[in-house]
């Protein structure tokens, strides 16, 4: 049992290995006991998902069934602003409601096949690593429901992200993302929202990586220390960009999204379970390991899609 409870904890937490820590029935190696050398651990510092889904969420919500209706905030510019009030004057406000279709939860997890030799010779923290690359796994499959939910919505009217075409921020991109069209792009993200993280294919996060002005002049922003420049007082064009290249990702477009306000990740208290069997015909010992989550849009305002095809 202390097995199968150390080899779960190293599938949720998907993080750093210990070395292997001698005890008194550990043979030395090249002894009669031991006579070969066992596949040496994994040298990796970190198992951890190249998209982590944290990164993504706004926050969790625990619930103790498999129905989940969302909070929406529904407001419109002039009724949430604190403006000025006449006396005896309605107060505007906003209307906060439940979603109309539930969010559904769905399970994740993986099986793992141990042989009685295999569990009996490699070391346990051996076992945890291959463990933790099956957690990994899990880790990509959520994203993509993530990259789901945020493009086409939770099920629920007006969750999916508005999507944007390339010739309204640069008419004379052609197809090709260019600096003015990001740049505009990320001034869509108006206050309280900013572009924190995107969701792309592997040509259009090159394509961002190799942006350029287009021309030979030299931008104002590059003689600051001389003239003087600009500096925005918000982070838009400031702060960094963190991106995911996910192949799932839609073609030529990128998904972005400010992670503070997109998505809630919905979990079920007692959701999460390890389970392991002996199969004595086979000498297999079998790991389960399931949890079950689902994801709603918190913000619609928070997620855009540029199209680089219109």
């Amino acid at each position: 049992m202390l097995q199968i409870e150390y080899l779960a904890r190293q599938y949720r937490k998907v993080a750093h290995n210990a070395r292997s820590v001698l005890s008194s029935d550990t043979s030395t190696v090249g002894s009669m006991m031991r006579p070969y050398v066992d596949a040496a651990q994994a040298r990796m510092d970190q198992i951890a998902p190249a998209i982590p889904l944290n990164e993504l969420i706004a926050f969790r919500t625990a619930i103790d069934s498999n129905v989940y209706r969302a909070l929406y905030l529904h407001d419109d510019e002039q009724e949430y602003r604190m403006v000025r009030v006449g006396e005896t004057a309605e107060i505007p406000g906003a209307t906060l409601t439940q979603g109309e279709r539930p969010v559904d939860l769905y399970k994740y997890g993986r099986r793992l096949d141990i042989s009685y030799e295999a569990m009996r010779r490699v070391p346990i923290d051996t076992v945890a690593f291959y463990v933790a690359r099956m957690a990994v796994q899990a880790e990509v499959d959520k994203v993509s429901t993530v990259l789901n939910v945020i493009t086409n919505g939770d099920g629920n009217p007006n969750t999916a992200a508005e999507v944007i075409n390339l010739s309204d921020l640069d008419s004379a991109a052609g197809g090709k993302l260019t600096l003015q069209a990001w740049l505009a792009f990320k001034l869509k993200f108006r206050n309280p929202y900013q572009l924190t993280h995107e969701l792309v294919r592997e040509d259009i996060a090159l394509q961002q990586l190799l942006l350029d002005t287009g021309n030979g002049n030299t931008r104002l922003a590059e003689l600051s220390g001389t003239f003087g420049g600009f500096v925005p007082m918000n982070d838009q064009f400031a702060g960094n960009v963190r991106f995911g290249v996910l192949d799932e990702a839609p073609e030529d477009k990128i998904v972005a999204l400010d992670s503070r306000f997109a998505i809630e990740q919905i979990t079920e208290i007692g959701g999460t379970i390890n389970e392991s069997k002996r199969w004595i015909e086979k000498q297999v010992d079998t790991l389960v390991f399931t949890e079950v989550e689902g994801y709603a849009v918190v913000d619609d305002k928070a997620a855009k899609v540029l199209d680089l095809t219109k």
